[in-house]
């Protein structure tokens, strides 16, 4: 099948936005969301792969951002609300999601978070079914020795934008390639992703797969970035022609394989944000689908 840009146009989603506040608000919520993944680690139900930990994206009338893992007891989950970046523990089992309790960041240290995401849980919920593990290489950053969360509502709006639109274009995708799975955000890279498996091998396993999503400032963009990344077990044919992308570049990964990237920069003081968004999704997929022959 053959994307058209047209059918992952979200409209104009994200407004203009400044790039250094957005990368600030970035670092800052990728902390806070390592008290948020407490709930599912510690009182979900444990998985090999850790999935336990991970967040779906969520948006209602309060503000938009990531869903926890439920607890086994009661069904709490936890939320990270990017808008003012506030934590809060839900009844999900309840009508409408009744808030347990909420705590707004701003002024707390990243003690004080996990402090609070640890108390709230054991008196509403009971004693941890099992130790969390503290995610890996978290980006450096002052939370880490004791500052406080940034009072900053145009730089974590901004933020729940960005997620938000590709969020948005996620859902688009799914609708017309139901391969795609539903996105999911780990606390550890804190990307918010979707997958689509386009190949088994004979004997069932993954044999190639398509990646899009979005990506917090690390060593490919001090900014961060959109990617739409092929994977094959046994490599692409290093013959195999990338084309041009209108917007973005590729990125050389090793065995043929390259990773279509768009840093966040190159669209933020842009008008058709969305628009260029979509194009760059749909082109990067077609040339991906090419690339995987399939």
């Amino acid at each position: 099948m053959t994307l058209e840009a047209s059918q992952l146009d979200v409209g104009d989603k994200f407004k203009r936005f400044n790039t250094e506040h957005l990368v600030s608000a970035w670092r800052e919520a990728h902390y806070a969301s390592q008290a948020a993944a407490e709930l599912g680690k510690s009182w979900g139900e444990a998985q090999d792969d850790d999935s336990h930990s991970s967040f779906a994206w969520f948006r209602n009338e309060d503000g938009r951002g990531l869903e926890g893992v439920p607890s086994v007891d009661k069904g709490y989950v936890c939320r990270l609300k990017f808008e003012g970046l506030e934590l809060s523990v839900h009844d999900a089992k309840s009508s409408g999601g009744r808030t347990v309790a909420d705590l707004s960041l701003a002024g707390r240290n990243f003690a004080d978070a996990m402090e609070w995401v640890g108390e709230t849980c054991e008196r509403e919920i009971g004693p941890r079914r099992q130790a969390s593990k503290p995610a890996p290489d978290l980006p450096m950053h002052a939370l880490a020795s004791g500052a406080t969360f940034a009072d900053d509502p145009e730089g974590f709006n901004d933020l729940a934008d960005v997620y938000g639109a590709t969020a948005l274009i996620i859902d688009k995708l799914r609708e017309s390639d139901p391969r795609f799975d539903e996105p999911r955000c780990w606390p550890h890279h804190f990307d918010l992703a979707t997958l689509a498996v386009v190949a088994n091998g004979d004997d069932g396993s993954m044999a190639k797969t398509i990646g899009f999503g979005l990506t917090p400032p690390d060593s490919v963009d001090d900014a961060g970035y959109w990617y739409v990344s092929p994977w094959a077990k046994d490599g692409v044919s290093g013959s195999h022609e990338y084309p041009p992308l209108a917007d973005g570049y590729w990125l050389d990964r090793g065995d043929g394989i390259k990773m279509a990237v768009l840093p966040v920069s190159a669209v933020s003081g842009e008008n058709d944000r969305s628009q260029r968004l979509a194009g760059f999704v749909a082109d990067a997929i077609n040339a991906c689908l090419g690339a995987l022959d399939v």
